[in-house]
């Protein structure tokens, strides 16, 4: 028997100012976010993971009929969610497979937006000095002749 999980969404912006239930039914997600969901055996042992899902669902299906432990979480910009759901389940009828398999739909990161063409500043009057910051913005400032 395959395992389904399936989840709601939720978004810390629209939702910031309201308390939402468990069961309430999903949000519209932000952009960018997507889930990873990892499935380990009783003794902590990773078995299958799949860091890239896209949706609110997941098919887990494993021939282990000893307790394993799943742990679900959101993704968005890169940063893990700190509130991971955890939970510890037995399957009785295991399926014709072999070890964990988790099938979900993949989310796909956008592509990076196309830089704009450099255009060199020129200022009439004294010359101008620029300071580099790590995100590679510039700041430029003019300096007393």
């Amino acid at each position: 028997m395959s395992l389904v999980i399936t989840w709601a969404h939720r978004n810390a912006e629209l939702q910031a100012d309201t308390l939402v239930d468990w069961f309430a039914a999903t949000v519209t997600p932000p952009a960018g976010l997507h889930y990873a969901l990892q499935v380990r055996d009783s003794a902590g042992v990773l078995l299958a993971e799949k860091l890239d899902i896209d949706g609110a669902t997941a098919t887990v299906q494993t021939n282990i009929t000893a307790p394993l432990s799943f742990r679900l979480w959101s993704v968005l910009d890169g940063l893990a969610s700190m509130q991971a759901a955890v939970w510890t389940q037995t399957q009785d009828t295991p399926d014709a497979v072999s070890g964990v398999t988790i099938t979900a739909a993949t989310w796909t990161a956008p592509a990076p937006a196309p830089a704009g063409p450099l255009v060199p500043m020129v200022a009439p009057g004294p010359p101008l000095e620029f300071m580099s910051f790590p995100d590679g913005s510039l700041f430029y400032f003019q300096t007393d002749a």
